[in-house]
């Protein structure tokens, strides 16, 4: 993987999660950003589980028009943030608000940013933040798991599920407890 110091052995590793915080898919791979893995992570849950996906959620590391066209081919309506949000921004949509409503969206870019700002997108790209990232912090900090200990994509996907797999018996063990 390439990185600020030249080339590394480095591994990313994706998961798809449902509203209960559960992992219901996982993998790891050696590519550097994530635009390539928004489909892959929807494929990478079992058939069992994927026809009740009807919206899929990313941050901005996961858009790209290929993903928003994959996605609405798969019968899945995507919520991809197409820019970083600034912090407070909610002063600034209030005293500057969205004049063009009604005209046609040209691009996906367009039409994802548009989404966005409805509130029904802001409900459910808001949920994400409560959803995924908590996920990643819980493996991270809970279990604390920061790297992989194995190399070759096999091995580190194997690891990565062990760890998927761990992180969903706290969480199952969790919601039987409340």
């Amino acid at each position: 993987m390439k990185t600020s110091r030249g080339f590394d052995q480095c591994y990313n590793s994706q998961a798809a999660v449902n509203d209960d915080m559960v992992i219901v898919g996982a993998y790891s791979n050696s590519h550097a950003n994530d635009k390539q893995e928004f489909i892959p992570a929807i494929e990478s849950v079992p058939e069992a589980l994927s026809g009740e996906i009807s919206v899929a959620v990313a941050d901005t590391g996961y858009f790209s028009e290929n993903n928003i066209t994959g996605c609405e081919q798969k019968n899945i309506s995507p919520i991809i943030s197409s820019s970083r949000e600034n912090h407070n921004s909610f002063l600034s949509n209030i005293l500057n608000p969205d004049t063009k409503e009604n005209a046609p969206c040209i691009t996906p870019v367009e039409k994802m940013t548009r989404k966005l700002k409805s509130e029904e997108g802001k409900e459910i790209y808001k949920k994400r933040k409560q959803t995924v990232e908590p996920v990643f912090g819980v493996i991270k900090e809970i279990l604390g798991f920061r790297r992989f200990s194995l190399r070759g994509e096999a091995k580190t996907d194997a690891e990565w599920s062990l760890v998927c797999s761990a992180y969903n018996l706290k969480r199952f063990f969790k919601m039987q407890m409340a």
